[in-house]
């Protein structure tokens, strides 16, 4: 559903002067005694139209007389916080409560402090569902997933319909929980398409803010079947000894994947055979392999985020290191100096991931989960510090993972299990459903 709201143009001397000053004292003691009238609403940008109806959440401007003892604005039967502030005689800066309405009178009531009231017509709109992030964006049908956002609402007349691209629909009678801002499924069989995931509800058809089973920026998927994404990483670890389809009671995801599995040392402890894959766009052999930079628009490289699917089992929960995520220019290859030096033309920033560290301990409840981090976190050294080198749109040719350095930790031989699949560059923020059509 597209957001309009209905206008009435505003005559050219009605845009001037509807500033607001803030309340005084004076303002509410002038009104005081008198009933509220109110000749229009628009939204607060100056020089806006008039407006009808707006959204749950919109803030708009009450324009009229006599306004400045009002106490309580109603949108139906929700109360809206008043900042007096933003309350004069002429104009109440108000935002819409965002509450769904159980008595639906599309209507706005004023109340003074007098009990002087004015009721008037005035149309709050629910927004159609929002879908902002999935547990797993790659799982399999029988999976439990959850879908997070917010306006998932549903009755007996417009009952919630989430769809999977290629029609595939489920409805409330199979969902395994649902509140406004979230719902829990499986994901139903024939959901294997890519694509926009959508719900809809009575008030319209909300399109998912991520791809379903993604493949347009992939680059290790470890089987090379998805786009352009190579089976095995193009460096001195390529992840050739620790790819598996299954292991140590980690179920596949999406054919092989690539296992972090052993004892760590200490924090310090690089143990790169069993920890790391270097993917470099060239090799020591000058073999030539995927260079990541033509998977997406690396001059707008603050718009896109880099996305995997994490299995970290609850027998083994990670509680020392991070991983370190490293993107690198053509120009590193045959050379692993650029993971810890310190000296020019180093360090490379890096993202790390290191979800343990609020509680002490993580991991994701014997299930694949989708890991999202905006390309602009790139920006640490290995002992997450603030990176002095910052990366620029020539860095993106290569990529490293290793799990070690990160928070310090006094701990010793500590085993550590971490699985990871389908790892893929996406945009930060996918088209709307508008954007979309528009590109058509």
């Amino acid at each position: 559903m597209k957001r309009f709201l209905k206008y009435i143009l505003l005559a050219p001397a009605a845009v001037i002067g509807l500033s607001l000053t803030g309340c005084s004292d004076n303002d509410a003691d002038a009104d005081k005694g008198k009933t509220p009238e109110v000749s229009y609403f628009r939204m607060t940008d100056p020089g806006s139209e008039h407006i009808t109806e707006a959204m749950l959440g919109d803030k708009i401007a009450i324009c009229g007389n006599h306004l400045g003892d009002v106490q309580q604005v109603w949108f139906n039967d929700q109360k809206a916080m008043l900042n007096p502030a933003y309350v004069t005689s002429e104009v109440i800066v108000v935002e819409i409560p965002n509450a769904i309405s159980e008595n639906v009178t599309n209507t706005v009531r004023l109340v003074t402090s007098q009990g002087k009231s004015t009721e008037v017509p005035f149309n709050t709109m629910v927004p159609e569902p929002i879908l902002t992030s999935m547990t797993c964006e790659w799982a399999k049908p029988g999976d439990v997933v959850t879908i997070s956002g917010d306006y998932f609402v549903t009755d007996d007349e417009y009952p919630l319909q989430i769809t999977f691209p290629g029609g595939v629909t489920v409805t409330p009678e199979s969902f395994i929980e649902m509140e406004r801002t979230f719902v829990t499924l499986k994901v139903p069989e024939g959901a294997t398409a890519e694509g926009r995931i959508t719900a809809t509800s009575r008030y319209g058809e909300g399109l998912a803010s991520f791809v379903w089973h993604d493949t347009r920026g992939m680059i290790l998927d470890w089987d090379g079947t998805h786009g352009k994404a190579v089976a095995l990483a193009n460096g001195w670890r390529k992840g050739d000894k620790n790819t598996f389809t299954e292991a140590d009671g980690i179920p596949g995801l999406d054919g092989k994947f690539i296992l972090f599995s052993g004892v760590k040392a200490d924090y310090n402890d690089m143990g790169e055979d069993n920890f790391s894959f270097n993917h470099w766009p060239v090799d020591e052999n000058a073999i030539a392999s995927l260079d990541i930079s033509t998977l997406f628009d690396t001059s707008k490289w603050m718009d896109y985020c880099l996305k995997f699917e994490a299995f970290i089992p609850t027998s083994t929960p990670w509680t020392i290191c991070s991983l370190n995520v490293l993107f690198t220019p053509a120009s590193i290859f045959g050379d692993n100096t650029y993971l810890f030096s310190e000296d020019d033309p180093y360090p490379y920033p890096r993202a790390m991931w290191t979800p343990w560290q609020a509680t002490g301990s993580y991991d994701t409840g014997n299930k694949w989960v989708t890991v999202s981090i905006p390309l602009t976190d790139f920006n640490k050294d290995r002992y997450m510090n603030p990176c002095s080198r910052k990366m620029t749109s020539d860095d993106f040719a290569g990529l490293t993972m290793i799990v070690c350095w990160g928070p310090f930790s006094e701990e010793t031989n500590v085993p550590v299990t971490m699985a990871i699949d389908n790892i893929r560059v996406a945009p930060l923020v996918e088209p709307g459903a508008d954007d979309e059509e528009e590109s058509k």
